[in-house]
């Protein structure tokens, strides 16, 4: 049985712009459903790659600036990378997440946090950079090289007081990171709630 179809038809696996009729037999319809089969899956994991990858990163922004710790729990930069790996873990089961990643190069450096492997967290307390601009000056030099590596895949995440967000110092260090593209949180200390030792049950 042959059909006869006319303006846009597939030959083969190309579609094409036909003015005249086109014979449609048994071996073009199974090209057809190759093709329809073939595309449908390539276009689904392209379309899974894509807009997967974009949700993960939505999804981490949105974690990053919900994110809270403790002042008395962020007492260093190592202590307060495995608290922030904590909540990863818990909002990110699926993800591969590893802390102390050594990068690629003669400076050998390492990323706090490396999530599959493409996306960078790298954690500073501010207390660290805010009495010593040597540090600073050393915290944009790692950060220029780890966007090298990690491009709009890096977040530079700064802990610290809310009141030291305002030191001149600080104003000046995040917007010359932003200038360059790179995505900073600062993330809050929360004090912690006061044990009242008088309590009776």
């Amino acid at each position: 049985m042959v059909k006869v179809f006319g303006q846009k038809v597939l030959r083969g696996f190309t579609i094409i712009a036909d003015s005249g009729p086109f014979l449609c037999d048994n071996a073009f319809n199974c090209s057809l459903l190759k093709f329809k089969t073939m595309n449908s899956n390539t276009v689904n994991d392209f379309l899974k790659k894509i807009f997967g990858k974009h949700a993960f990163q939505e999804n981490l922004r949105s974690f990053l600036e919900e994110l809270s710790i403790f002042e008395t729990d962020a007492t260093t930069e190592s202590k307060t990378t495995k608290i922030i790996v904590k909540e990863l873990k818990e909002d990110f089961p699926d993800e591969q997440i590893v802390t102390g990643r050594k990068l690629a190069g003669s400076f050998n450096l390492k990323i706090a946090i490396e999530i599959n492997g493409q996306v960078g967290l790298e954690v500073k307390l501010v207390k660290t950079l805010i009495k010593s601009p040597v540090n600073v000056v050393k915290f944009i030099g790692k950060a220029v090289c780890l966007q090298k590596k990690y491009g709009t895949h890096l977040y530079l995440l700064l802990v610290g007081a809310e009141s030291d967000a305002q030191e001149p110092i600080m104003i000046e260090l995040v917007e010359m990171l932003e200038n360059r593209k790179m995505n900073v949180f600062y993330i809050d200390w929360e004090t912690a709630p006061a044990i009242n030792e008088n309590k009776t049950e």
